[in-house]
């Protein structure tokens, strides 16, 4: 089972989760499930700066993420940069 939709890490879910990290470790405790996030090499467009977002991807992992997909991008060089800040985090 996979939750591809998980990152609305930046506004409250109807589930009463207050991000998309807490909503991945709900599904985690249910089961052992494939989860899928949201990543945005651009930054999401509601994220204060770049490392308010990965701080957030991180969440999304640490709490049980198994993968994350990225939105469409036209800069390979930024995704690349993106991809080593994430690293690094």
């Amino acid at each position: 089972m996979s939750a591809a939709g998980v990152g609305e890490a930046y506004r409250p879910h109807p589930q009463g989760y207050s991000n998309g990290a807490e909503l991945v470790g709900a599904i985690r405790r249910i089961g052992d499930f494939e989860v899928s996030v949201s990543a945005y090499p651009e930054k999401h467009p509601e994220s204060a700066d770049f490392a308010t977002d990965i701080d957030m991807l991180k969440r999304k992992v640490d709490n049980g993420a198994t993968r994350a997909i990225t939105q469409f991008f036209f800069d390979n060089d930024l995704y690349e940069r993106y991809v080593e800040r994430v690293r690094r985090a």
